[in-house]
């Protein structure tokens, strides 16, 4: 694995490109997302990555089960 592969790079990259469109909210819950992919250690390596702290990446998920409502639409019709 070079070390551009590397899960805290690819977050890194991930969010230089995702933060200009994400607001304090959509940002814990990416943050959060990103985490709970990862499984054990995602809580550091998101914050490393991104400068957020842990706080607000460890807080993201309990907005996420409390407030989240996922809408799933589709853009074609059914058949």
């Amino acid at each position: 694995m070079t070390p551009e592969d590397q899960p805290e790079e690819v977050i890194r990259r991930k969010y230089s490109e995702l933060s200009p469109y994400l607001n304090e909210r959509t940002r814990r819950m990416w943050a959060a997302t990103e985490a709970h992919e990862l499984g054990f250690g995602g809580v550091s390596i998101v914050a490393r990555a991104t400068g957020l702290t842990r706080s607000t990446v460890v807080r993201a998920p309990r907005s996420l089960r409390k407030n989240c409502v996922v809408k799933v639409t589709r853009s074609v019709p059914a058949r």
